[in-house]
Order: C-alpha cells, then structure tokens, then sequence
C-alpha cells in the first residue's frame, strides 16, 4: 500500500493594501470560498484565519499542484473582498487583543482549555 499524504495550510487574512490582520471575517467571504472550494477550505481558531486542505495523494508533484491551485482560487476571493492571504507562522505587526475568536463549541472548548494562551495565540500553521 502506497504511502499518502495530505497537507493543511492555515492564512492570516489581511487588509490587502496595508496587510494588517483583519478583525473578522467579511460578510460573504467564507460563503465563496466555500462554493468555490468546496470542502477544501475551513474557518479557523480566529476570524482572522482560513484554512485550506488538499486531498490525500501519493505524488508530491500532484500535491504541490493542488496546494498552487487552492492558494490561488482563495487569494482571488479574498482580493475581491478588500483582502489577501498570508502564509506566515506568526503575522509581524499583529495585535493580539484585537483578534476576535471564531464562533463554534470547538473552538469555546480550546478558548476554555487554554485561557490566556488561547487569547494570544496569533499563529498559523502548516501540517
């Protein structure tokens, strides 16, 4: 049986012109993203944040031609919304007490579980 893999990608969404993080997500961003990327695309820990997901594959060349196509179809919708995506482990100039948590149980859960950690927690990641 062949190995798989799959790979998640998590974006600040920012302003496009200034790059700050935005506060929230704007009203019908998500909704096109969606439709456009079906089951490929996730809110996040905050509304600050967006995910992407490849399907399971066994070709890094295939992998890494979806990843391209994912970022690009999002980063469009995003521009249309007065946005861009970043890819970056931590934002540069964010401030954290400005990020409004995501709505969700799961997410009320971590927000409970780590406190303080949560409320800082300004970070994206790749896996």
């Amino acid at each position: 049986m062949p190995f798989s893999f799959g790979i998640e990608e998590e974006y600040f969404l920012v302003d496009r012109d200034t790059k700050a993080v935005a506060r929230r997500m704007p009203d019908g961003f998500f909704e096109a993203a969606r439709t456009a990327l079906g089951d490929s695309v996730a809110g996040e820990f905050l509304q600050s944040q967006i995910e992407i997901v490849t399907k399971p594959h066994d070709d890094v060349a295939a992998a890494r031609a979806e990843l391209r196509r994912l970022r690009n179809v999002l980063g469009d919708i995003a521009s249309q919304h007065g946005l861009a995506i970043l890819a970056a482990g931590t934002h540069p100039t964010a401030i954290w007490e400005r990020s409004r948590q995501s709505e969700g149980e799961r997410y009320d859960n971590v927000m409970d579980d780590l406190q303080m950690i949560g409320r800082r927690n300004m970070l994206c990641g790749m896996h």
